[in-house]
């Protein structure tokens, strides 16, 4: 989340990076910097969030619960609210989901 924040602040919103990309031969990261804003304008991250948000309810797992927390997560950054903020609970729905499965216990079972 840091590192997502620090791309944004300095690759995305800083005017003078984005003057350098605007006059310059296609560097890495010119081309890095495009690929962001591209993603950032299409909203990629939030997407990426909420099918893999679904996918983690579907089949909990851990490592999918944290693939989808971290894509919302930049989602959220990246100012796709709407879209992070669905794949943000969807991935803590998945997180406990998988976290009950992989103690073998369930919820019926508490009460």
């Amino acid at each position: 989340m840091f590192a997502a924040a620090v791309l944004r602040l300095t690759w995305v919103e800083d005017q003078t990076s984005a003057e350098l990309c605007r006059t310059a031969v296609e560097t890495p990261v010119c081309v890095a910097r495009s690929v962001l804003v591209q993603a950032f304008h299409f909203q990629i991250f939030g997407w990426v969030g909420l099918v893999l948000g679904f996918l983690g309810l579907l089949r909990p797992h851990l490592f999918l619960a944290a693939l989808t927390l971290m894509s919302a997560g930049l989602a959220l950054i990246f100012y796709t609210t709407d879209l992070g903020a669905g794949g943000f609970v969807l991935g803590l729905m998945g997180l406990a989901r998988a976290t009950v499965a992989r103690s073998g216990s369930s919820f019926r079972s508490l009460g």
